[in-house]
């Protein structure tokens, strides 16, 4: 079961149902293809696919709608986000993700590690520097740490060194998008945790409700949402159909 308040999930639907140009959309287990050129579920052009405790919306550009609604005529909405799945049926010429989508607030005995991480910073401080230094530029655009807006949380090594950041940027329906990144010289030892618990921390303060997207395949942040009391409401996924 879900352990984000009925309230919250009603926030999700909301913000997801907007980003897909969908407003009968996640009502039910149910699949809903939207034809829309407005719809901001993935890149322009593309298909994106969000699933919901198992309520589907596919929105795709107007001019492929029809071609989608035939391709997963009878498809099993639990299973859209499964790119093995999806490939067969879609036969697309690129994908992106899946990624887990995932929500709440800090659990109780989370909020304390938030104790020893500082911020807000500005994002231009050399210490958050310092960690995106100390990460690929792919790691930097995959979290879109340089896109954030709120200020940066900041937790450090035993050594004083600048260890993880955590921000994030405001979307619609009062969603703050968290982003994460912990240098590559102290990974796998907890410290992301404190800077995450403190963003989260602020976020939910503002009556903000934390967002926490992560590739599927990404064991790492995935182990730190959920360590630190997120839970999985959904997915999302984007496919760009082959010219046919």
């Amino acid at each position: 079961m879900v352990d984000v308040s009925p309230a919250d999930l009603e926030r999700v639907r909301a913000l997801w149902r907007d980003l897909a140009d969908a407003p009968g959309g996640f009502r039910q287990t149910e699949l809903l293809i939207v034809g829309s050129d407005a719809h901001r579920l993935s890149p322009l052009g593309w298909c994106g696919i969000v699933e919901l405790q198992g309520a589907v919306v596919v929105a795709c550009p107007s001019a492929v709608a029809d071609r989608v609604r035939h391709l997963l005529a009878g498809a099993d909405p639990g299973q859209l986000v499964e790119p093995r799945y999806v490939s067969e049926l879609l036969d697309p010429a690129d994908t992106l993700g899946p990624a887990v989508l995932l929500y709440g607030r800090p659990s109780v005995g989370a909020q304390s590690m938030a104790k020893t991480a500082i911020g807000p910073v500005d994002i231009a401080d050399h210490r958050v520097r310092a960690v995106c230094e100390d990460a690929s530029q792919a790691e930097r655009e995959e979290t879109g740490i340089d896109e954030t807006t709120s200020g940066a949380y900041l937790s450090f090594a035993d050594d004083g060194s600048p260890a993880s950041v955590c921000a994030w940027r405001e979307w619609p329906h009062g969603v703050a998008h968290m982003s994460s990144l912990t240098a590559r010289s102290f990974r796998r030892k907890g410290l992301g945790a404190a800077a995450a618990v403190a963003a989260l921390d602020a976020a939910d303060a503002r009556g903000l409700l934390p967002q926490w997207r992560a590739a599927h395949w990404n064991a790492g942040s995935l182990a730190l949402a959920r360590s630190i009391g997120l839970h999985q409401v959904g997915s999302q996924f984007s496919v760009m159909l082959a010219i046919a």
